[in-house]
């Protein structure tokens, strides 16, 4: 994904904004359903620390 699209991700994830991060997921491409798969469960669990960690800088 385009480091834009990573950015906003972490920052949502840092806002800890589940709905953001879902519509940003809609712009994965179809062939990476797996990790979306991953990131959605990490917000139904509310895991956001992971998701900041995962994309950090």
């Amino acid at each position: 994904m385009p480091t834009e699209w990573i950015e906003h991700l972490h920052q949502a994830a840092t806002r800890v904004n589940g709905k953001e991060i879902g519509r940003l997921l809609e712009e994965v491409p179809p062939e990476q359903t797996q990790i979306v798969v991953y990131l959605r469960q990490l917000v139904d669990d509310f895991r956001f620390e992971e998701i900041v960690n995962l994309v950090k800088n």
